[in-house]
């Protein structure tokens, strides 16, 4: 969706932090996750998913 234009690029940027900062979380030996970390990683998710519901209802993808 990013290299096809129909996302922004910062969207790829946020999916591929966030699922780092999941991975180090999981398997990592230690987490070093501050709450400022925590926060930001909360409102990017927001970011995210409000984007993806967008393009998910946009008239292009037929949805309406």
């Amino acid at each position: 969706m990013v290299k096809g234009g129909k996302v922004d690029r910062k969207f790829g940027k946020i999916l591929a932090d966030l699922k780092n900062d999941h991975e180090d979380g999981d398997y990592g030996l230690i987490s070093m996750l501050d709450e400022e970390d925590a926060e930001k990683a909360l409102k990017d998710a927001g970011q995210f998913i409000a984007e993806i519901e967008r393009l998910v209802h946009s008239p292009k993808n037929g949805k309406r």
